[in-house]
């Protein structure tokens, strides 16, 4: 398993500069030591918008991540992450609660990439993840809201 954390940790992310050439790509970031819920909220905050996620379509690095969870296998950097971000973050999922937001909050993400694109432009989007091999490996993970009870809600 810590091959696969490494490699997955050292693909580039060359896409991003073809994507953000697209002209309804607008806003893109790097999912790293924030989490993917961190980097998230700077998105809305700095775009005036909120969000929704669907759990159950962000990939997970691997099917024991809810295991090591459960033994308590937890980086201290999560809890930062959530006491500085997470009064933001509701999560409706009560029973999973504490799962989802040791996942979404993890520090130890590095390489994928937080991508908002309009409706329009999914097309020329997916052209442009074709080209880089990347169809089968981008898929959306949620949608962005005008309003809502909390900046970001996770369903």
């Amino acid at each position: 398993m810590k091959d696969l954390a490494a490699q997955q940790m050292m693909q580039l992310n060359k896409v991003g500069e073809a994507l953000g050439r697209l002209k309804g790509v607008h806003a893109m970031t790097d999912v790293t030591g924030f989490g993917l819920l961190g980097h998230l909220t700077e998105m809305c905050e700095g775009s005036s918008v909120c969000a929704e996620v669907w759990f159950d379509k962000v990939p997970l690095i691997h099917a024991s991540l809810i295991e090591l969870i459960g033994q308590n296998a937890v980086p201290g950097g999560t809890g930062r992450n959530l006491k500085a971000y997470g009064h933001h973050i509701l999560v409706t999922d009560e029973n999973n609660q504490k799962n989802i937001l040791n996942i979404l909050a993890d520090p130890q993400t590095s390489g994928g990439l937080l991508i908002a694109v309009a409706p329009d432009s999914v097309d020329a989007f997916r052209h442009i993840l074709v080209e880089f091999d990347l169809e089968n490996k981008c898929n959306p993970i949620g949608e962005l809201t005008l309003n809502s009870s909390h900046l970001i809600t996770v369903k």
